[in-house]
């Protein structure tokens, strides 16, 4: 194999403790050659016992222990710095993989040149006939969603576009994640995948599903540890803010004066909506979100740096599209 199918895998652990034994063991057991990955666990500052666990069980793991946590963006791209890879994977710790689905990524991504990211198949671990997500779909309303979710195992076989890969299991070139700019170190959860998938778009570069690599998720597990209120909090509130900040850093100026109108009426609606079902946290911190998202002006320097082709459009999902997908959603009880 050459340098180019060297892969650094890179995870981010937040009190993941009871996670990362069953994720890191899948990934020693993989058939993938044991010189031609490393995988690189950067903890954002844990109060369980991960750091000394994963020091007295998984030696072979490249740890980097923060002082600080700087969010799931953040933390990656700490580990991006440590790592040699020629290519970079980007896998959750709530996570346990098949034994090829490294191969079956880097396969998949090295089949055509005009590919930017793979995702994996991701299936819930509790419900593995079922797949929680392909990767991810951006309305135009500005509400991005996973794609794939609750459908059956066997769906999606063959050669899939979506609009990002899913932050859950994906891998890029390392190159090109320096030269796009990576994730948003300033996002620190949610929509960095959306965000990078618009950029990788823009230069004409195609997102696609790796049918055979298989990831089994337990679904935002270590992040429910946080407590139900934290949990909402944040996922509300940075949904909201980083939602307006991936239109405003990634659109062309004439799509602007619809898009960004189109994101505040739905936010707003959906404040509303959770009013109205007494979901007052949620409700709180959307509107938190897009007053923050008012006030800010960080996304004018990064605007200049991307490139805005407007080829990314293609990928979004209409209004009648949107509400279609929501309303085939059937609720889940998992």
């Amino acid at each position: 194999m050459d340098h180019q199918q060297v892969v650094s895998i890179i995870l981010v652990n937040y009190n993941g403790e009871k996670f990362l034994t069953d994720c890191l063991n899948s990934l020693e057991t993989m058939e993938y050659p044991k010189d031609m990955y490393e995988v690189i666990l950067v903890d954002n500052a844990s109060k369980d016992n991960s750091v000394e666990m994963v020091k007295k069980d998984f030696p072979w793991v490249k740890l980097i222990a923060s002082d600080r946590n700087t969010g799931y963006s953040g933390g990656n791209n700490v580990g991006v710095k440590n790592a040699k890879g020629g290519y970079f994977v980007f896998l959750n710790t709530d996570t346990i993989v098949e034994k090829t689905w490294l191969s079956e990524l880097v396969k998949k991504i090295g089949s055509d040149k005009n590919i930017g990211a793979c995702s994996s198949k991701v299936l819930y671990q509790d419900y593995k006939n079922l797949i929680n997500t392909i990767g991810g779909f951006w309305s135009i309303l500005g509400i991005p969603g996973s794609m794939g979710e609750g459908k059956p195992k066997d769906s999606f076989e063959n050669e899939t576009t979506t609009f990002s890969p899913t932050g859950c299991s994906m891998i890029i070139r390392s190159d090109l994640y320096r030269e796009v700019g990576g994730f948003d170190n300033d996002y620190f959860l949610y929509c960095e995948d959306a965000d990078l998938g618009w950029r990788l778009w823009n230069k004409k570069l195609k997102i696609v599903l790796a049918p055979s690599s298989i990831v089994y998720h337990k679904v935002s597990a270590s992040l429910k540890g946080l407590g139900k209120k934290t949990f909402s909090e944040w996922y509300y509130f940075y949904s909201a803010r980083n939602r307006f900040t991936t239109i405003m850093k990634n659109a062309r100026m004439s799509d602007l004066l619809w898009m960004a109108p189109l994101y505040f009426a739905s936010h707003i609606t959906l404040a509303v909506l959770f009013g109205l079902n007494g979901k007052f946290t949620a409700m709180k911190s959307t509107l938190k979100g897009v007053l923050y998202a008012l006030q800010d002006y960080s996304w004018l320097e990064k605007r200049g740096r991307n490139k805005k082709t407007g080829y990314a459009n293609i990928r979004m999902i209409g209004l009648i599209g949107t509400l279609r997908t929501f309303a085939s959603k059937k609720e889940k009880h998992f």
